[in-house]
């Protein structure tokens, strides 16, 4: 029974691993705001002290 349940956590283990990183986020602050328009999409981003701020989007950082 320990054999069984030390299989399962490794296996468990094994599959839960990510070999990507997130390579498609753009690292790059500026590639992270909304595209330019000039037909008032109603589109609005800025960076405040260096992080992208968007209307809409939270952040759980506190």
């Amino acid at each position: 029974m320990k054999n069984l349940l030390l299989l399962f956590t490794a296996l468990f283990i094994l599959t839960s691993c990510d070999k990507d990183k997130d390579d498609d986020k753009p690292t790059n602050p500026i590639d992270q705001l909304p595209p330019v328009t000039q037909t008032g999409a109603n589109t609005f981003g800025c960076l405040l002290d260096g992080e992208v701020f968007k209307p809409g989007i939270t952040s759980n950082s506190y």
